[in-house]
């Protein structure tokens, strides 16, 4: 009985399959942006390693044999960080002053010294009003015993929070050193480095994250305008399917009448109508999953699991066929009225 389908069901199993996509696609760029929004721009092979034994006789000078990483310390003071950046990731992504002779960034002399110099942050539009002046930033060099050798603006990619000077990271001691981020696109290095920290009195840090495709929506949902957008804009989709479904299922109006007449009961009719949608959107489903899946896979792009497909399928079945319900016992109970 359901296995063959007319040309206007044809129709509608295509436009499933459209409004299917297109949620998915939305929903994956709102997860990918949200799951890829790591501390410090950090990309997801991060480490976060935390201090558990005071165990000074050691440092950690070893990072400064690595170039293919970033590192950044945290310490008990908020203010400030510690910085190991050899390719200059925070330099390239950062609102700065690009003044020869005056400004720079951290050099390999610098790690290797251990220079106590320091790119302080503070807004780039304000000191180019009213000008630079080094003497803005002497109760900082003061404190934190250190040169000012930059400036980045709040909107750089290492700005975050209350942080106000970023200092090299080896001219830390490891007794102030709280918290170690550790990033490469080198996995063997992460793993290296892993071992190293371990030894010298950290552990790692496992970083939750929270699967509950629906709960990690709602929650983000306001936060940031693209979010907004794609939510409203895969709505607007789902919420015309459904209109164009409805509009589809009044043929069966002829149907439910006659079967009305000849004693059909309120279940059996939904049951049959039901069963018939059905098999199109588990069609679709599949189908669009396929097509869906393959695509993201091709372009690197896939951020699902399998849980976040199922709670997916299961709101995008669920919700046609909860509308599709209160419309037919709304259509059986007119039809009931109008033979009365």
């Amino acid at each position: 009985m359901y296995k063959r389908l007319h040309a206007k069901s044809i129709w509608m199993l295509i436009l499933f399959i459209a409004v299917n996509c297109t949620i998915i696609y939305g929903l994956n760029y709102i997860i990918s942006n949200i799951r890829s929004n790591t501390p410090y721009g950090l990309s997801e092979n991060f480490l976060h390693f935390n201090k558990t034994i005071n165990n000074n006789q050691y440092d950690i000078d070893f990072l400064n044999n690595n170039n293919d990483i970033v590192a950044i310390v945290q310490t008990n003071d908020s203010r400030i960080i510690g910085i190991y950046d050899p390719e200059m990731k925070y330099y390239i992504n950062a609102t700065k002053f690009t003044i020869p002779r005056k400004f720079r960034y951290f050099s390999s002399q610098d790690y290797i010294s251990k220079s106590n110099v320091a790119v302080v942050l503070d807004s780039i539009d304000q000191i180019i009003e009213n000008g630079f002046n080094n003497d803005d930033y002497s109760n900082l060099t003061e404190e934190y015993n250190m040169d000012v050798i930059n400036i980045f603006d709040y909107n750089s990619m290492i700005a975050r929070n209350d942080i106000k000077v970023i200092k090299n990271l080896f001219s830390f001691d490891l007794g102030q050193i709280k918290e170690i981020y550790i990033d490469s696109e080198n996995t063997v290095s992460l793993n290296n480095i892993k071992k190293e920290l371990e030894s010298r009195g950290f552990e790692e840090k496992k970083q939750s994250m929270d699967n509950n495709l629906i709960k990690i929506i709602l929650e983000n949902s306001f936060e940031k305008k693209y979010t907004q957008f794609v939510l409203l804009s895969s709505f607007s989709t789902w919420l015309t399917s459904i209109i164009t479904c409805l509009i589809y299922a009044q043929k069966d109006k002829k149907f439910i009448y006659i079967s009305r007449i000849f004693g059909g009961s309120l279940f059996q009719i939904i049951k049959i109508k039901i069963l018939s949608f059905l098999y199109m959107l588990g069609l679709a489903s599949i189908l669009s999953n396929i097509i869906s899946i393959s695509l993201l896979s091709i372009i690197k792009k896939y951020y699902f699991s399998f849980k976040d497909l199922f709670q997916i399928q299961f709101v995008f079945i669920g919700s046609y066929v909860c509308v599709l319900i209160l419309y037919y016992v709304f259509i059986i109970s007119k039809t009931k009225k109008e033979m009365w």
